[in-house]
């Protein structure tokens, strides 16, 4: 099956040449994180999922550092349920994604492996979802030879992510690299979202997807794709990650200026 894009048009363009100068603005940005001699290799990333004008910008900083690390198989994409449909947790089972850049191969060996009682084989969330669908244009204009497993997370539940994060432990080998999809608050304050979300980047830095949780409903923060992130430091941790790294952080109202009602968006790298 091909899965077409669901988003082009709305959170980047939709045709080739203007998605092409979009991606390239992107990672035209100053400040290009550089890889320092020694510097451990990437086993997770977390990339903001908006529309490219507003978190575009931010994105591109884990694709470039995961660039100058290595050059990855297969990405698996674990992104939020907006949309409600499909089981809890949604594995894509097989065929190819669309984008304006071209198509982009699932691993069909790969899924079949994750999937299981509670990771189960599925089209129909990832229909409309477009949390996985926004990063792989970034993808294709970085890489070019790799295959995708969309994961679509709809129970974000502490424990289930613990069992994404140790299944894809127990099948993920060299040349392969996590993508957890989220956005950090929603429509908040500027200063109320810098605050915040300061405390789950903390978290995320420190490897400890309990802090995270605590974080989120200690400070209320409306993170949309927190499962997918817990799932990524549970994964990292398991394959040897040490460290977790800001790359970037910004808002919404850094783009429009409008600082009333924002959403934040980071950019971070797990590594060992």
């Amino acid at each position: 099956m091909k899965r077409e894009p669901a988003v082009a048009g709305q959170f980047y363009s939709f045709d080739r040449e203007s998605l092409e100068k979009e991606i390239k603005k992107a990672f035209s940005i100053p400040g290009e994180p550089k890889k320092s001699k020694g510097e451990n290799k990437i086993l997770a990333a977390v990339c903001p999922h908006a529309g490219y004008m507003y978190s575009g910008a931010v994105a591109a900083y884990s694709y470039k550092a995961i660039r100058e690390d290595s050059s990855p198989k297969t990405f698996v994409i674990i992104g939020p349920n907006h949309g409600g449909m499909g089981p809890a947790i949604s594995v894509y089972p097989s065929g190819e994604w669309e984008t304006p850049l071209g198509t982009v191969e699932i691993d069909q060996g790969l899924a079949e492996k994750i999937s299981g009682e509670k990771f189960v084989l599925n089209e129909e969330a990832h229909i409309y979802e477009h949390s996985v669908e926004v990063q792989i244009p970034f993808l294709q204009h970085v890489f070019k030879d790799f295959k995708i497993v969309p994961i679509c997370v709809m129970e974000q539940r502490l424990n289930a992510m613990r069992e994404l994060g140790k299944k894809l432990a127990s099948v993920l080998g060299d040349g392969h690299v996590v993508i957890a999809s989220t956005d950090f608050s929603h429509y908040v304050p500027q200063e109320d979202a810098y605050s915040r979300d300061s405390k789950a980047i903390d978290a995320i830095k420190a490897l400890d997807e309990n802090a995270l949780f605590d974080a989120i409903e200690k400070y209320d923060i409306s993170m949309c794709g927190y499962g997918g992130v817990a799932a990524a430091i549970v994964y990292a941790k398991a394959k040897g990650a040490k460290e977790g790294k800001l790359l970037k952080y910004m808002t919404s109202g850094d783009v429009t200026g409008d600082k009333s009602a924002v959403v934040g968006y980071g950019s971070l790298i797990l590594s060992k």
